[in-house]
């Protein structure tokens, strides 16, 4: 699974047709920025949480709470709990600057739905 979890993450984040975020590199400076990885323990969203971090974004995931150790050790700033009602209240105040990049990791191809619609900019 690990070579279709980096394929996929990579294809989401990073692909011009999809989010089209900076690709990761050596001591790249913090963007600013904020990507939020829904399902985060998935093989897709783990691989999405290190590749962004790797890139300079800061990461937000969703996952359940016997994961987030786990996705904090991976680099994810904050995890929140995917069962929780508020979890879909935009969190831009939480991070503590602007929410640029809403992103799914989970389930897209189950779905039928591709990363560029899931994709949201949000008001810092």
């Amino acid at each position: 699974m690990l070579p279709l979890g980096v394929s996929a993450a990579a294809c989401s984040l990073f692909q011009s047709s999809h989010l089209g975020l900076r690709h990761p590199a050596a001591g790249a400076p913090p963007t600013g920025e904020t990507v939020l990885v829904w399902g985060g323990s998935t093989s897709a969203g783990s691989n999405a949480i290190q590749l962004a971090v790797a890139a300079g974004y800061d990461v937000i995931t969703t996952a359940s709470p016997r994961n987030a150790d786990r996705l904090a050790d991976l680099g994810a700033a904050r995890v929140f709990d995917y069962r929780s009602p508020a979890v879909a209240v935009p969190r831009a105040s939480v991070v503590g600057h602007s929410l640029s990049d809403v992103q799914s990791a989970m389930d897209q191809q189950r779905r039928g739905v591709s990363a560029t619609k899931l994709v949201v900019t949000l008001p810092a």
